[in-house]
């Protein structure tokens, strides 16, 4: 889920700047934009304020739909991932997890 919000917040961004296309179909962009802008409660920015559980509320092939538009766009996820692109979209760090191993 929050796979797709980056690639919705990616897709704004490039759109802004450039005419270089993330998505490979209308129809991606569609349901990307569609599924996004429920998980971030309309906003264009911003972290995931919707669970699973509401989005399968919500659209029932919601879920099924992130995972499919997550491995078709694993390649530009990673890209967005690695170059640190998103906010919200980072490598997690130990801190973030309050580690207790050393107690």
């Amino acid at each position: 889920m929050k796979a797709v919000c980056a690639l919705y917040r990616q897709h704004i961004a490039e759109a802004e700047i450039s005419t270089n296309r993330l998505f490979y179909n209308y129809s991606d962009v569609f349901r990307a934009t569609t599924l996004a802008k429920f998980l971030m409660n309309g906003a264009c920015q911003g972290d995931l304020k919707k669970s699973a559980k509401e989005l399968e509320k919500f659209d029932s092939k919601g879920v099924e739909d992130c995972k499919r538009l997550s491995r078709s766009y694993s390649k530009q996820l990673f890209s967005i991932y690695q170059n640190r692109k998103d906010p919200f979209f980072l490598p997690a760090t130990m801190a973030s997890h309050g580690d207790q191993t050393a107690k």
